[in-house]
């Protein structure tokens, strides 16, 4: 994920956390090269008994694979765009 998709995400997830995602956790998420993966399989180990809403942390989880992976692309570009992160609406 890039860095730009870590702090818009952390920011949405920020509003609605007691614990807030602090700047190591950031750095850590952008330069990682955690693009899901590791979302995914701590999202999936969530007892629903314990976290009545493991599906929302899991629908947040894909929200956020399927945007990193089809919105950004490693050179910053985007699919829908011209690869410079400018996206071509004609």
């Amino acid at each position: 994920m890039s860095p730009t998709g870590v702090v818009i995400f952390s920011a949405v997830c920020n509003r609605f956390r007691v614990k807030k995602i602090g700047f190591v956790d950031k750095f850590v998420m952008s330069y990682g090269g955690l693009r899901g993966a590791v979302a995914f399989a701590l999202v999936i180990t969530i007892n629903i008994d314990h976290i009545p809403l493991q599906p929302m942390f899991l629908t947040a989880t894909i929200a956020m694979v399927y945007f990193t992976v089809f919105v950004q692309v490693p050179d910053g570009g985007s699919v829908l765009g011209t690869g410079r992160g400018e996206v071509k609406l004609s």
